[in-house]
């Protein structure tokens, strides 16, 4: 599973496009990218880096599972 987003612009601007993040899928989009080694808002790692998605794909599938649709949602919003 992909997750989410492909510009370089900062994540605060890209979240307050989308009406709402659930809180559990916002805290996911905070660990990820430190763990994947991807750069705060860095987005096109976090549409092509396997390491994001897989980080991603784990902490929703353990947190919150019942958010996953809102997740592939946001991918293909930003990662079309």
């Amino acid at each position: 599973m992909k997750i989410l987003y492909t510009f370089v612009i900062p994540l605060s601007m890209v979240l307050a496009s989308v009406r709402a993040i659930p809180q559990c899928l916002d805290d996911c989009l905070k660990e990820g990218p430190s763990k994947a080694k991807c750069g705060y808002g860095q987005l096109d790692c976090y549409c092509s880096n396997r390491d994001f998605q897989n980080i991603m794909e784990g902490c929703i599938d353990r947190r919150c599972k019942d958010q996953k649709n809102d997740a592939l949602a946001l991918q293909q919003q930003f990662c079309a």
